[in-house]
């Protein structure tokens, strides 16, 4: 089924006056209006990938390198005792350091 077919299966909220406001999809159409639309935004990647002299990754040698990755992170409590959290860590920052973030200096 293409987008166009499984639209015709809308349903439209009305206000008072007539006017579309809502639009109403039944759960299994929208799933597959979303991998549709996921399909062809991966597609474009893909497209603008090879465009631009990128070389594909195969999905299984990538998770092998997130996977060695993630052996390589710092172990819990690396840094344990050398250093404490002061109590007014969660605390809002003063309006001077906002503005120095917002380049208001």
């Amino acid at each position: 089924m293409n987008a166009t077919e499984l639209l015709q299966n809308a349903q439209f909220v009305f206000d008072t006056d007539g006017n579309k406001i809502a639009v109403q999809l039944d759960y299994a159409v929208w799933e597959e209006l979303l991998t549709m639309l996921e399909d062809i935004e991966y597609a474009e990647e893909i497209i603008c990938s090879r465009a631009s002299g990128e070389e594909p990754i195969a999905l299984e040698q990538t998770k092998a390198e997130l996977q060695a990755d993630d052996m390589l992170l710092r172990p819990f409590g690396l840094c344990a005792g050398e250093f404490e959290v002061p109590d007014n860590f969660d605390h809002p920052l003063p309006e001077s350091v906002h503005n120095e973030f917002e380049g208001k200096i």
